[in-house]
């Protein structure tokens, strides 16, 4: 299990946040770590409790969908130490092919978490967590090892193992949120190359 992975108990299928929480803390004191207007891009220094905010939401999201979660993950910027990032929470959740979408968001929306599209290749089934003046987690549901699924782990990782990699992605991150304040779109478009850049060495076909 990699670092950033939820285990899902087999009897289960699902578990409470609150186990996993340091003692003392709920998912309020983790949650107050993240927040950013939908559309906006800032990016702050790396937050330890980013992992707590990611263990509440994920808590969340296995309540929720019980034992169609096959995996969770902690992914992008918020799950790298010492990386910069917009602080939100982003969170891969891997479903088996047979969960539809209509199940899915009928499972997640009484959770709080607001369907806001297909995205496809782009992200899977997206769904946000908190008000559009204050976006707290975005949450990807994607196929249990597909190739989203795999690119999102594959690129953490290389950020977590790779010094050099992560402090140019960083370096990128905080010039391009100067120049895109308010277009997320744009930023996200332009970290692409980069991005593509550092997962060609780790998909098969390089091989």
């Amino acid at each position: 299990m990699t670092r950033g992975e939820i285990a899902l108990p087999a009897a289960l299928g699902c578990f409470n946040s609150m186990w996993l929480l340091p003692y003392g803390q709920d998912m309020g004191d983790a949650m107050d770590s993240v927040g950013l207007a939908r559309g906006h891009v800032a990016v702050a220094q790396h937050d330890r409790r980013w992992s707590e905010a990611f263990v509440a939401v994920a808590g969340s999201v296995a309540d929720a969908l019980g034992a169609h979660a096959r995996a969770i993950e902690h992914i992008g910027s918020t799950a790298v130490p010492g990386l910069a990032a917009k602080p939100v929470v982003d969170v891969a959740v891997a479903v088996s092919d047979d969960f539809d979408l209509s199940s899915c968001i009928a499972a997640l929306t009484p959770a709080g978490f607001a369907f806001r599209g297909d995205q496809a290749d782009e992200g899977g089934w997206l769904f946000v967590l908190g008000p559009p003046t204050r976006r707290l987690a975005h949450v990807h549901v994607v196929a249990f090892r597909g190739r989203q699924w795999t690119d999102y782990v594959a690129f953490r990782e290389q950020l977590r193992e790779n010094p050099r990699t992560r402090q140019e992605y960083d370096d990128l991150k905080r010039v391009l949120a100067a120049d895109h304040p308010r277009d997320r779109d744009a930023y996200s478009a332009a970290k692409n190359d980069f991005i593509q850049q550092v997962l060609r060495p780790t998909r098969p076909e390089s091989s």
